[in-house]
């Protein structure tokens, strides 16, 4: 029982090196705030950028043109809303 139960001792050195090489790839890899998918300063770049998530639950088929229809309104209010100072 107690060999199912023992865990191996954490080293703090190669846990803090493994997160610091972990940290060093990330960041390098991570764009810029000014990168566009063009590249730095490209077409793409600047702006802020707006998630939108739609979960749709219902007990009946629901009609997909109406789901456009009132997704397409919501995003424009949203436009609105957000064009406003």
């Amino acid at each position: 029982m107690s060999s199912i139960l023992a865990a191996a001792p954490i080293m703090p050195t190669v846990s803090y090196a493994a997160a610091a090489d972990i940290s060093t790839v990330t960041q390098s890899s991570a764009p810029g705030p000014d990168d566009g998918p063009d590249g730095p300063g490209g077409p793409g770049s600047g702006g802020d950028t707006y998630v939108y998530e739609q979960h749709l639950h219902s007990p009946t088929p629901l009609d997909s043109v109406k789901i456009y229809r009132d997704g397409k309104s919501l995003l424009a209010l949203k436009k609105g809303e957000l064009a406003k100072p």
